[in-house]
């Protein structure tokens, strides 16, 4: 199984999910964009690949923290996606 360091502790994927809300994001050092938000940057390259990566959000929390979301990739998101946790470099 695999944990994930946090303030939290070691937690695996789904109690690190259910521990992180979105205010708590919105406190570090990312920015948080909704997925139209984040599809719209993206639409008009205020967002490229070389900018940075971001995290998915559900409304449940954090997705896996280890997937690196790149503009390119969009695609890719499921549906319950709901924002995007976004680090610039």
């Amino acid at each position: 199984m695999r944990y994930y360091r946090s303030l939290y502790g070691e937690l695996t994927m789904s109690e690190f999910s259910k521990k992180v809300d979105l205010f708590e994001l919105m406190q570090g050092d990312a920015d948080v964009y909704t997925v139209e938000e984040f599809n719209e940057l993206c639409d008009t390259s205020c967002l490229i690949d070389y900018d940075g990566f971001g995290h998915p959000i559900t409304g449940e929390g954090m997705m896996d923290p280890a997937w690196c979301l790149v503009p390119s990739q969009r695609h890719t998101l499921p549906d319950e996606v709901t924002h995007i946790q976004w680090f610039n470099r």
